[in-house]
């Protein structure tokens, strides 16, 4: 899920709507508040998390 500054209750929405879906990782990815394309999270954590995505899918 990405958002400009205020995250909300996306993924908790998500997991409802998608009952009996498999929600794995789920990762709140978040740029500038501005309407910009800035990147806050930093790229390393976003790295982290595509690896452990990989890896829970392999498993």
């Amino acid at each position: 899920m990405t958002n400009g500054g205020w995250p909300g209750h996306v993924i908790k929405d998500m997991e409802k709507l998608a009952r009996g879906a498999r929600i794995m990782d789920p990762m709140k990815i978040q740029f500038d508040s501005t309407g910009g394309d800035q990147l806050i999270t930093k790229q390393s954590v976003i790295d982290q998390w595509i690896a452990q995505v990989i890896s829970d899918l392999q498993s």
